[in-house]
This record gives C-alpha cells, sequence and structure tokens, in this order.
C-alpha cells in the first residue's frame, strides 16, 4: 500500500508540474504508528517520534546542505543560512537534474 502511494504521489507532483511548465518536486513523509509510539510530519522532511513525553528526530533531510553537515563540511548553524537549503537530492515530483 505505501509503495502505491508513493507511485501516486509521484505521478500527482509531475503532472502538476507539466500543467504549470515547472521543474519541482516535493519531500515525503510517512507515519507507521505502532503502539503507542506517534510519528507526526514536522517542515520539510523531517518526522518526530513522540515517546515518553519526549520529541526525537527519526528522519533525515535529503537536501544538500544535510549532505554537506553529515560530510563534516559546515556546521549545522551554517546549514540554517545557507542559501541552498532548500535545494533536495531526493525528491518527490522529479525526473532528473535541476534545470538552471
Amino acid at each position: 500500500m505505501a509503495e502505491s502511494a508513493v507511485a501516486l504521489a509521484n505521478r500527482v507532483v509531475r503532472e502538476k508540474a507539466h500543467e504549470d511548465n515547472k521543474n519541482m518536486g516535493t519531500t515525503l513523509v510517512m507515519a507507521v504508528v505502532v503502539v503507542m509510539t506517534y510519528t507526526l510530519p514536522m517542515w520539510a522532511t523531517a518526522a518526530l517520534s513522540y515517546l515518553a513525553f519526549q520529541l526525537r528526530q527519526i528522519t533525515h533531510d535529503q537536501s544538500l546542505v544535510q549532505s554537506l553537515v553529515d560530510k563534516g563540511q559546515i556546521t549545522p548553524e551554517q546549514a540554517a543560512t545557507n542559501p541552498n537549503r532548500n535545494m533536495l537530492i531526493q525528491a518527490v515530483g522529479c525526473t532528473g537534474r535541476r534545470k538552471r
């Protein structure tokens, strides 16, 4: 079921991009609820888990800037103001490289 939902989301975004003649995509956060752990979609590509009255991030952003943070090339503080912070490296609806 999850696979067909992702395929549908991808198709809808691609169709909208084609209609508007734009190169666009979006992020996807899926949640699975198990016992008393509730997963909630947040901001861009992060999801937080609420367990024992504590929130913790359980997903990882698929962005260019996050990859730079992961490689130690920039700090999280620098990432927050980086001009490329919204550039995705994996997204729903995208067909290839971004055109400039």
